[in-house]
């Protein structure tokens, strides 16, 4: 019975140890690294759907590629970036039924060509964010949903309950995916 309490007293310091080691390990390793965001919009509906943009009531030029699928676009930081040249760029886009709109923001300086980005930086290390706020910078605040013989709709961009989030840890993104049904 003696030796049985002994091994718990040393069991209970050798798990506490453990544990503080490998939080400290594992936030060390990441105490660098960027958290990125990613910003899309699938259209899932059976027609096409037209998109106007707006930031602080003015129209915004958003810069988009249209995939051929409905489910969100992977990217990691090393396939994030497009010639901007690549990108759309209008005020207002129309996202075919079945596909996804993937959201780009320009880059400036130190390129040779202009270039778009499809990842935000939104902080560095263990920190999570549940949202970072950063879709002002993306598609503004506000949007218009056109959809042919239906009256216009206003969708909240800040509305972050019609926004599909989740985190991928093995790339440090959070992506934030619209779905338009």
């Amino acid at each position: 019975m003696k030796m049985h309490l002994s091994l718990r007293w040393l069991y209970v310091p050798f798990l506490a140890g453990m544990t503080i080691c490998l939080t400290a390990c594992l936030t060390e390793n990441r105490a660098d690294l960027p958290i990125m965001e990613s910003f899309q919009m699938g259209n899932t509906s059976s027609q096409d759907v037209m998109l106007s943009f707006f930031e602080k009531g003015e129209p915004k030029t958003v810069y988009t590629e249209i995939y051929n699928q409905s489910s969100p676009v992977y990217v990691t930081q090393e396939t994030s970036k497009r010639e901007a040249t690549l990108v759309r760029s209008s005020g207002s886009i129309t996202i075919p039924s079945g596909q996804t709109a993937i959201f780009y923001i320009p880059e400036y300086g130190g390129y040779e060509t202009p270039i778009a980005n499809s990842l935000q930086r939104c902080g560095f290390g263990s920190r999570y964010f549940s949202f970072c706020g950063t879709q002002n910078r993306f598609i503004g605040d506000s949007v218009i949903l056109f959809i042919s013989n239906e009256p216009a709709t206003y969708l909240p961009i800040a509305d972050y309950s019609q926004w599909e989030t989740w985190y991928d840890e093995k790339n440090f993104i959070y992506y934030h995916f619209w779905r338009i049904e």
